[in-house]
């Protein structure tokens, strides 16, 4: 139901097969994250830490040739709820977020000064890690609507043309944009690896995989090089 609980699973101990479906121990909802449990050693008892989140956003005037801070912070968003994988539009004038960890996860849009707020998606879908185009007329970001598996879909700022970005048999997140909104770069959660596909393209065709620092490390995008 989006938030996080203890779940208790039986298995078969000598081969560690599963014998029955998952039942909860815990049940809430809201932004609060039941964790770090501890079973007790007659097995009777489990201590746990409910952790409950609140993150806001703030901007800070910035000199980029001095890189230096030049006045006070200001809040953007205020409030209870968690604010989360945020990106302010080519224009500077909105930023668009999540409420990533909330019973129900959305898109939201504010302008910089902390006004005019509004939710641009609103249904039991997990809506995430939204990214404005160059031109500023759609927001992509990734969602498990329709499949149940984490794809790319893109949206217009006002909450109309909401479609489905491409199409693979794998979860997609973290979708960003080409500078000249061609392509677009995305992780892999099965392969853990980095891709770029053509936009109006079958990806099937058109797909390049990013190379790996290691074998023993992923990394995955978050921007492009001005220059495409």
């Amino acid at each position: 139901g989006g938030s996080m609980n203890l779940w208790r699973l039986p298995i078969e101990e000598e081969s560690g097969k599963v014998k029955g479906q998952p039942e909860p121990v815990t049940s809430g909802g809201g932004a609060a994250t039941r964790q770090h449990l501890s079973i007790s050693r007659d097995g009777r008892s489990i201590a746990f830490v409910e952790r409950i989140a609140k993150t806001n956003l703030q901007k800070v005037p910035f000199d980029p040739f001095k890189e230096t801070v030049v006045g006070p912070s200001t809040w953007i968003t205020q409030g209870s709820r968690p604010v989360a994988g945020y990106d302010p539009s080519p224009d500077g004038e909105w930023v668009v977020f999540c409420n990533r960890g909330a019973a129900q996860e959305d898109l939201f849009l504010i302008r910089t000064d902390g006004t005019g707020e509004r939710q641009i998606t609103n249904d039991s879908a997990k809506d995430r890690a939204p990214h404005w185009s160059p031109d500023g007329k759609r927001i992509v970001f990734f969602s498990d609507r329709l499949t149940g598996r984490f794809q790319i879909w893109a949206i217009n700022p006002d909450g109309s043309g909401l479609h489905r970005l491409g199409e693979t048999d794998q979860s997609v997140i973290g979708p960003v944009l080409s500078p000249d909104g061609m392509r677009i770069a995305y992780h892999t959660l099965e392969q853990f690896a980095n891709f770029i596909s053509e936009l109006g393209k079958a990806w099937k065709d058109h797909t390049e995989r990013l190379p790996a620092f290691s074998e023993s490390e992923t990394f995955q995008v978050s921007s492009w090089s001005p220059d495409g």
